[in-house]
Parts: structure tokens; C-alpha cells; sequence
């Protein structure tokens, strides 16, 4: 019985709507049922399975991201929310490629167990930032103020990590597209191809 609750429990934490539910009143009303059993259980049926899974979410650094950059915009230029708002449809852009860039990182195991949720974020925000809003203000500028709180001895540290994850996430981006133009000519998906060219599909969530 248990086992089949934390299979429940496992699909809504692998399609990423957990925050949708709550647990006491999805499983709550099942008599009988120990709710802290059926969590312990989920790592047996993992097990089972055979199944890996990596808990990752960059979501809210990139919300915070989002906000701050907002603010140092404003701060910078010298302008309020009815000016703000003609850039923000850009800011919106580089944090929609962002969060795509971010799954795209789940993919290399590199990344994932080498750094954080959080510096994988920044790493994606400043490859779309840097490009799309270089023109506007300074990315280094926006770190030291809103992230560093004009701590100058931790920048360089800081931008050393953002270009090793930039680096590495441009280098397998650029074998992702390889693989995806071969799935293109072969008919192939892209974890066939992937395992063709024996790389290993990772499930992240």
C-alpha cells in the first residue's frame, strides 16, 4: 500500500507541481495512512526502480534575479516604474532564455553536482543579460551592487564561476545541437540519439 502513495508522491515531485498540492489534504484523508512512511518509502521505491532523480530548482534565484536587476536598472538610470516598463519586457526575455538555459544545465552532470542551484542561475542570467541588456547597464556593476553588496574582493571569484558554467554550458549546447540536427535527419528523439552516442540522459526535477 505505502509503496503506492510514494509512487504518487514521486510523479508530482517529477512533473514539478508539488507547490500545488498540500499534503495533508491530498493524503490526509486516507484512513490509516502514515504520511511520514510514505515519504521514507520513496527512496526504496527509487531503488526498485532503478530510477535517479535530482531535486534542482532555480526558479526563485531567478525571481530574486528578476527583482534586483529591476532595481539597479532604476537606480542606475535614474528612472521610474513608466520607463522601467519599456525595458522590462526585455528583462522578462533574458529571464524566459534564462530559465531555459537552466534546464538545458540539468542535462550536464558537470554543472549539476559542481555547483548550486543559485550560481547555475546567475550563470544562465548573465549569458542572456550580458547580450541583451550590455548596452544598458554593466552586468559586473550589477553583481558587485545586488549580489555583493560592493564587496570588490569577492567579483572576481564571483565572474570566474559564471564564465566556467557559461563555458561548459555553451560546449554542451553546442553537442546538444549536434545531436538534435543527427535526431532531425535520423527520425531519432533526442535521448535515442543520446544513447547512440553513448551520453547518458539524465531526469532532473
Amino acid at each position: 500500500m505505502l509503496p503506492r502513495f510514494s509512487c504518487v508522491t514521486l510523479a508530482i515531485k517529477l512533473e514539478d507541481v508539488w507547490r500545488n498540492y498540500y499534503i495533508d489534504k491530498l493524503l490526509g484523508a486516507v484512513d490509516g495512512l502514515n504520511v511520514l512512511r510514505v515519504f521514507e518509502q520513496e527512496s526504496t521505491v527509487c531503488d526498485a526502480l532503478d530510477f535517479n532523480f535530482l531535486i534542482i530548482h532555480t526558479s526563485d534565484t531567478m525571481h530574486v534575479l528578476r527583482m534586483r536587476c529591476i532595481e539597479y536598472i532604476k537606480e542606475t538610470l535614474g528612472i521610474d516604474d513608466i520607463i522601467m516598463g519599456e525595458h522590462l519586457g526585455i528583462l522578462l526575455s533574458v529571464c524566459t532564455a534564462a530559465e531555459k538555459d537552466c534546464v538545458v544545465m540539468h542535462e550536464v552532470p558537470e554543472l549539476i553536482f559542481v555547483y548550486t542551484p543559485t550560481q547555475l542561475a546567475v550563470g544562465a542570467f548573465s549569458r542572456h543579460c550580458k547580450a541583451k541588456l550590455g548596452s544598458l547597464i554593466s552586468f559586473d556593476g550589477f553583481l558587485l551592487k545586488k549580489l555583493l553588496k560592493d564587496d570588490r574582493s569577492k567579483l572576481t571569484l564571483l565572474t570566474d564561476t559564471i564564465n566556467r558554467i557559461v563555458e561548459c554550458y555553451d560546449k554542451h549546447f553546442a553537442s546538444r545541437s549536434a545531436l538534435e540536427n543527427e535526431q532531425q535527419k535520423a527520425g531519432m528523439c533526442y535521448v535515442c540519439v543520446a544513447l547512440l552516442f553513448s551520453i547518458p540522459p539524465y531526469t532532473v526535477i
